[in-house]
């Protein structure tokens, strides 16, 4: 006979894994990943030698599942380049991204993986 506590372990294991092959499957630079974290703080690590890190936030996504922009609000300072993209809900990600208007308060990156 299988016990109670048995039967939640394996519902809770088979959800697990449900849960788990839906996040494998959305492709990781996808519009669906980073819209939900809009307004969400990010971490980004230069790639150009200096390690430097710069503490952003997500302030908008915009286009298509597979070709789509990244706003982020920085403080002044944050240059163009390739950077590490950190947030503890996706893997990290490298990608260019550059300054956007005078103050250098806005970056972007655009993603366009529609050639796929």
């Amino acid at each position: 006979m299988v016990s109670r506590r048995e039967t939640l372990v394996a519902g809770v294991s088979a959800a697990a894994g449900i849960a788990l092959v839906a996040q494998a499957s959305r492709p990781l630079l996808s519009r669906a990943r980073f819209a939900p974290l809009t307004g969400a703080g990010f971490e980004l690590e230069a790639l150009d030698g200096s390690k430097a890190r710069h503490a952003v936030t997500l302030r908008d996504v915009a286009g298509t599942e597979h070709a789509f922009t990244l706003g982020f609000a920085a403080s002044a300072g944050v240059g163009e380049g390739l950077f590490r993209v950190h947030h503890p809900d996706l893997p990290p990600v490298e990608l260019f991204i550059a300054p956007v208007g005078p103050d250098g308060g806005r970056l972007e990156a655009v993603v366009n993986r529609s050639g796929r």
